[in-house]
C-alpha cells in the first residue's frame, strides 16, 4: 500500500452555530435592508439617501431573476444600506460577519470606510468597535459581481450571482477573546499527534485577542465531553497576553479508548468546550463538534478509512443555487436539499467549484460523509501576483474556516483550466504548496479535464482525479471502464479517482430508445441520462482502485451562458430539476444502488403518451423480485437483475392504461399512467 498521507482530525462545528449569552451574543441584521443597483454612482461614494432604494431582506442577490434564462444577467456593482442601534460596554468588541458577498464587498459604518472583502464565497468579518457610535448606527456595504483580473475566479460553468447572499450579523465579544479575524475562522485548530485504539494524543491551538492597553493573565480550559455528555478529558493552562496583541496558545489533551468517526459507518462526534477566564471571570466561550479519524490513499484498494477500505459515491453539487432566490438561500433551504441527498445513500459530496455555508460541512459531519472543498480556481488563471495573491486568501479563508470538520478529506485545488500552459501550472503548483503550509494533514486534488492523467497540470497535487463524460460528448469516446484502466495503468502508482462524470437529461423530453442526443442542442431526453448513469455506475463498480467518484450533479442549476436542453441558461446534469421539484429517473438508479431502503421505480413516467401499442416497461430496483399488473391484470413476476426489470412487447389498449409494479412481498410499489394515441398505426 502507498501511503499518501494520515489524517488525525479533532473536528468542530463553528462558533457561528453557538451562542453564549453570557459571554458572546449574535445579533442577526436581516430586515430592513435597502438596496440599489450602482448605475452611474461613484464607486467611492456613499449613494444619497433621496435615490430610490428598494427594500429587500438579508439574503440577498441582485440576480435572481437574470442568472439562469440565458440572456446574459447583471454584472456590476450595487449598494445596500440598513441601520441598527446597539448599546455597547468598554469591556466589549463588536464584529460584523458577513456570510458572503460576490464578489467584491466594500464596507461603510457612519460613513466611514470599514474595509474590503474581495472573494465571493466565505465568510468574513471586521472589528466595528471603533466605527460604532450612540444612537443609530448606519451601515452601506458596496457589493461588484463584476469579472475581476486579480479575483478568482475568473469565469466557470455556472452564474455568479451577486449580493449579499450569505447573511449578514454582529458578533459582540469580552475585549478578551477568542479571536475572530484569523481569516474570519473560529481561532481554534485541534491537531492530533497520535491516535491508536486504547489513547489519542492533541494539541488544541486557540487564537487569544487582548485588545486591552494592558496584559492580560488568561486561563484557557479545554473539556471534552463524549455524545452522552460525559467528561473525558479537561485541561486547564495560563497564558499571559500583551497588552493590544494577540498570542497562539496550545493546550495538549488525550483521550482513552476514543470512538472513532467512522463515515456513514458510524459518524461519532465528541463535543469540546474552550473557555477562557480573566481574574476567574468567564469572559468567552465556544463549544464545538469534534471527531477521530484515520484516512490513507492506496493506487490499488482506493481510500483506506480507519483500517478498512471504503467506497466513496456520491455528486457534486451547487447547492447554494436555487429559482426564485438565487444564491440567497437560507439553512431551511439546504435542509431541504439535504433531505433529498439523503435518500439517495450517497458517502461522498464535492463540493464545486468554491467554498460552501457551513451548514452543508455540519450536516455532513453528523452523517459521515466525505466531503471534498474546493477553491474557486476554476476555467481560466492568470499568473499576476495580485491574482495568486487573491487566490492564497481564498484558500486560507476555505482551510481556516473548515480545518477541523472531520467530513472535510481532501482540499481541491482547481478545476478545468482549459489553457494548461506554463502560467496555469505556475499557479496550480503555488496553491498546492500553500494548502500543504497550511494543513500538512490532508491531501490536495486538481479535477483534471480535457488532458491525459499524465498531464503536468494534473500532477502537482497529492491526488489524481478527473472529469470523464465518455459516452455524453462526442470527443470522448469508449466506455468509463475502458479509460479507468487506462488510466490506471499510465499512473499506477497514483490514487486516481473520477471527479466528474454525467449526462443532460430533461423530464420533458423522451426518446425510446434513446440515442445519443447533440450535446449543445435543445434535446435531452430523460431516457438517454439514465441509460448514461446505468453504464457508469456498472463500470464504476468494477474499478477498486478508485478512491472516490462524484456525478456531475446533484441538482440542475444556473450557468447563464449555456443554450441547451429544454431552457437556456441551465445545466441540466443534475439527477433532480433546478426547483428541486421532480427526481429524474436516474435518481432512482442510484438510489437503489446506493440506499437500503426498498426501492421500486418505473422508469419513463413522464412519457405517458405513446403511439405504440407494444412497448417494453422498464423498472428499477433494490428488490429481489417485482411483480407487474396491467389495466389491473398480472402480467408476471420476475426476478431483479443488477437492479433492473425489464418487461418487453407488453400490448397496451387505446387510451388510458394503468401499470402497477409491486416488489416481493409487498415491500414497495409504483404506480403510472400511459396513454395510447394513434392506435390504429400501432402494430407498425
Amino acid at each position: 500500500m502507498v501511503f499518501i498521507r494520515v489524517l488525525f482530525i479533532f473536528i468542530f462545528l463553528p462558533a457561528s452555530a453557538i451562542v453564549v449569552a453570557s459571554v458572546r451574543s449574535e445579533i442577526p441584521l436581516e430586515k430592513n435592508w435597502f438596496f440599489i443597483k450602482n448605475d452611474g454612482i461613484s464607486s467611492n461614494e456613499v449613494p444619497l439617501p433621496t435615490l430610490r432604494w428598494k427594500q429587500v431582506t438579508v439574503p440577498h442577490t441582485f440576480n435572481r431573476d437574470d442568472a439562469a434564462d440565458g440572456g446574459g444577467y447583471y454584472r456590476g456593482p450595487s449598494w445596500y444600506k440598513t441601520s441598527f442601534t446597539l448599546k455597547t460596554k468598554q469591556d466589549e468588541r463588536t464584529f460584523i460577519e458577513f456570510g458572503g458577498a460576490a464578489i467584491s464587498a466594500d464596507v461603510y459604518l457612519n460613513k466611514k470606510y470599514v474595509g474590503r472583502h474581495q472573494g465571493g464565497f466565505s465568510r468574513f468579518r471586521f472589528d466595528i468597535s471603533d466605527f460604532i457610535k450612540p444612537g443609530e448606527n448606519e451601515l452601506n456595504v458596496r457589493v461588484d459581481n463584476r469579472k475581476f483580473d486579480h479575483i478568482a475566479p475568473l469565469w466557470g460553468d455556472f452564474s455568479i450571482y451577486g449580493g449579499l447572499y450569505g447573511g449578514v450579523k454582529l458578533i459582540k465579544t469580552s475585549v478578551v477573546h477568542i479571536d475572530l479575524l484569523d481569516y474570519a475562522s473560529d481561532g481554534v485548530y485541534v491537531h492530533t499527534k497520535e491516535i491508536s485504539s486504547s489513547s489519542a494524543a492533541a494539541d488544541v491551538e486557540v487564537l487569544l485577542k487582548n485588545s486591552l492597553q494592558e496584559a492580560a493573565a488568561i486561563e484557557v480550559v479545554v473539556e471534552l465531553n463524549d455524545q452522552d455528555g460525559r467528561i473525558v478529558s479537561r485541561v486547564s493552562k495560563p497564558f499571559n497576553v500583551a497588552a493590544a496583541s494577540s498570542l497562539k496558545t496550545i493546550v495538549p489533551i488525550t483521550v482513552r479508548q476514543p470512538r472513532l468517526w467512522n463515515g456513514v459507518i458510524d459518524p461519532y462526534l465528541y463535543s469540546v468546550k474552550v473557555r477562557l477566564f480573566k481574574q476567574g471571570k468567564r469572559v468567552d466561550e465556544v463549544v464545538q463538534h469534534i471527531g477521530f479519524r484515520n484516512i490513507t490513499f492506496d493506487p490499488k484498494k482506493g481510500l483506506i478509512l480507519n483500517g478498512s477500505p471504503y467506497k466513496v459515491y456520491g455528486v457534486n453539487t451547487h447547492l447554494t443555487q436555487r429559482p426564485e432566490k438565487g444564491t440567497a438561500v437560507t439553512s431551511k433551504d439546504l435542509k431541504e436539499d439535504f433531505e433529498i441527498l439523503d435518500e439517495l445513500g450517497l458517502t461522498g459530496i464535492r463540493l464545486a467549484h468554491y467554498q460552501h455555508p457551513h451548514y452543508i460541512f455540519e450536516h455532513a459531519n453528523k452523517k459521515g460523509y466525505l466531503i471534498w472543498a474546493e477553491v474557486p480556481l476554476v476555467s481560466e488563471v492568470n499568473a499576476s501576483d495580485e491574482f495568486i495573491q487573491n487566490a492564497k486568501q481564498q484558500l486560507r479563508e476555505l482551510i481556516r474556516q473548515n480545518y477541523n470538520h472531520p467530513s472535510v478529506f481532501v482540499w481541491g485545488i482547481g478545476n478545468e483550466i482549459y489553457k494548461a500552459d506554463a502560467d496555469a501550472n505556475r499557479v496550480v503548483s503555488i496553491i498546492h504548496h500553500e494548502a500543504v503550509k497550511e494543513d500538512p494533514s490532508r491531501p490536495t486534488v486538481y479535477a483534471n479535464c480535457c488532458g491525459p492523467v499524465t498531464a503536468p497540470i494534473a500532477n502537482h497535487s497529492h491526488l489524481n482525479a478527473s472529469n470523464i463524460y465518455n459516452g455524453w460528448y462526442k470527443d470522448q469516446t469508449g466506455s468509463m471502464l475502458e479509460w479507468g484502466r487506462a488510466a490506471h495503468a499510465a499512473i499506477p502508482n497514483r490514487p486516481l479517482a473520477i471527479s466528474e462524470y454525467g449526462a443532460g437529461g430533461s423530464i420533458y423530453h423522451h426518446e425510446l430508445p434513446p440515442q445519443l442526443p447533440e450535446t449543445t442542442g435543445m434535446w435531452h431526453p430523460e431516457e438517454y441520462q439514465t441509460l448514461f448513469h446505468k453504464r457508469a455506475w456498472r463500470d464504476l463498480k468494477q474499478m477498486d482502485f478508485l478512491w472516490a467518484s462524484f456525478i456531475w450533479v446533484a441538482f440542475d442549476f444556473a450557468s447563464d451562458g449555456r443554450s441547451e436542453g429544454d431552457q437556456y441558461g441551465i445545466n441540466d446534469k443534475g439527477l433532480v430539476t433546478f426547483d428541486r421539484k421532480t427526481k429524474k429517473d436516474s435518481f432512482y438508479w442510484y438510489k437503489a444502488n446506493w440506499s437500503k431502503e426498498p426501492v421500486i421505480h418505473i422508469e419513463s413516467k413522464r412519457y405517458r403518451e405513446r403511439t405504440s401499442a407494444v412497448t417494453d416497461i422498464a423498472v428499477i430496483t433494490n428488490l429481489h423480485s417485482v411483480k407487474l399488473y396491467l389495466n389491473g391484470a398480472l402480467v408476471s413476476e420476475q426476478p431483479a437483475l443488477d437492479h433492473e426489470v425489464l418487461w418487453s412487447g407488453l400490448r397496451f389498449k387505446a387510451g388510458k392504461n394503468i401499470v402497477k409494479v409491486v416488489g416481493d412481498n409487498g415491500t414497495a410499489s409504483d404506480k403510472a399512467e400511459f396513454v395510447l394515441i394513434g392506435a390504429e398505426h400501432s402494430e407498425q
